[in-house]
């Protein structure tokens, strides 16, 4: 899998389990006061609203809708949704992400003090399933906002480098090879001209160790 992948599944898992547990603790709060379905629904309704690029959903377990009644299409979701389905069966949290969504289901379990309302569910059981989905999208353009950018200094960076070596190696390397050799040339063409009386190649204190040899070999 791509490295952006990666990071944004994390950051997806992240911010879904997040959202979802914030979630889950505004219901438990109103359901301790009493609220009913439809109040517990303008809530959901609220934090989705209020995270548009997040899709937030609500399903009833089983023990919930035979007490208080099946909502529509949750009796399907239970068994179709592989998401919802693996929560109820497994009673934890699940996470799947894809190239289209990444996808959190958290575990609404029973617990002793609901018994007072939640008659007919044993504690542990699943009450219900909280949904939420974030598009893939969403979370992968702030690594891409973030990595152009770098990814440009990165080149920058490089070029930049390039240029000093190239530089550094022109001045210590070829510039000396090249004065090294118009001086044999001035000499050989002195010598063709039939004037003896040539000065001997003096190297530079720049030039390096190994042509610093040959002019002493020529010259010998």
């Amino acid at each position: 899998m791509h490295q952006r992948d990666l990071v944004g599944a994390a950051m997806g898992k992240r911010e879904a389990q997040q959202t979802a547990a914030m979630i889950y603790e505004h219901l438990y709060s109103v359901m301790r006061k009493g609220w009913d379905r439809s109040e517990m629904d303008d809530i959901v309704h609220t934090i989705g609203a209020r995270l548009p690029n997040y899709k937030v959903e609500v399903v009833r377990g089983e023990a919930v809708a035979r007490q208080f009644g099946e909502l529509a299409g949750d009796a399907q979701r239970r068994i179709t949704d592989p998401l919802v389905a693996q929560v109820i069966a497994s009673r934890e949290d699940v996470f799947r992400g894809d190239a289209t969504s990444q996808r959190y289901g958290f575990a609404v379990k029973m617990q002793s003090e609901c018994r007072r309302c939640h008659t007919q569910s044993g504690v542990g059981e699943i009450n219900g399933v909280i949904l939420v989905s974030i598009p893939t999208h969403y979370l992968h353009q702030p690594l891409e906002d973030a990595i152009a950018p770098l990814a440009l200094m990165i080149g920058v960076g490089a070029l930049v480098l390039v240029a000093a070596i190239f530089a550094a190696i022109r001045a210590r390397v070829v510039a000396p090879v090249l004065a090294f050799s118009g001086q044999v040339g001035a000499r050989d063409e002195a010598l063709r001209s039939g004037n003896a009386s040539f000065e001997a190649i003096v190297p530079a204190a720049s030039w390096p160790s190994e042509v610093v040899h040959l002019a002493h070999s020529y010259n010998t």
